[in-house]
């Protein structure tokens, strides 16, 4: 049986292919409900990642750094207040780190570290397209914002769970093999 997984997993690492995100092509969106009336969104701006399909164009994995520092609110006020330490603590933990852990079927496992805190998150693909050498992914995910202690002073007027969009844009990468 051994000898059956070692085979399968040389076999994806030779078929898979890699995907390199275009950070300026994508979209790592969120929305938190404010006072159950407002909706309170922002963006991250810059990241990176890679992306790993099979030979079938299925998702086999995925991981990648969101840098904190680049939230965009459109409130330059609240964008200032996300990034101290009782929300992001861009000081100390400049990035949000992803990377996943299972796939199947249509749901990822994420391992997610916010606030040097790592937490098993479930994102669900909404798309998956290939075109060429251009990968379009779509995931999304609800995230509980006090499992990463981001619970600031404003904290009690905005809900706790966050909605997360993510819309990756990537192109393959020249090398074929996989680490």
């Amino acid at each position: 049986m051994k000898k059956i997984i070692l085979i399968l997993l040389v076999a994806i690492n030779i078929y898979a292919a890699t995907y390199t995100v275009e950070a300026s092509s994508s979209n790592i969106k969120f929305e938190a409900s404010k006072l159950m009336f407002v909706g309170v969104d922002g963006k991250f701006e810059k990241f990176s990642g890679k992306v790993i399909l099979d030979d079938e164009l299925n998702l086999v994995s995925f991981n990648g750094k969101i840098k904190i520092d680049s939230i965009n609110t459109n409130n330059n006020t609240r964008d200032t207040n996300l990034k101290k330490d009782d929300y992001f603590y861009v000081d100390n933990f400049p990035y949000i780190e992803v990377k996943s852990l299972k796939v199947k079927a249509s749901v990822v496992e994420v391992s997610t570290t916010i606030k040097g805190i790592t937490k098993v998150l479930n994102f669900t693909v909404d798309k998956v397209k290939v075109d060429g050498s251009r990968l379009v992914l779509e995931l999304s995910s609800v995230v509980n914002r006090q499992s990463f202690m981001l619970n600031g002073s404003m904290s009690s007027v905005i809900a706790d769970d966050v909605n997360v969009k993510v819309e990756l844009v990537a192109y393959k990468s020249e090398n074929l093999l996989v680490d």
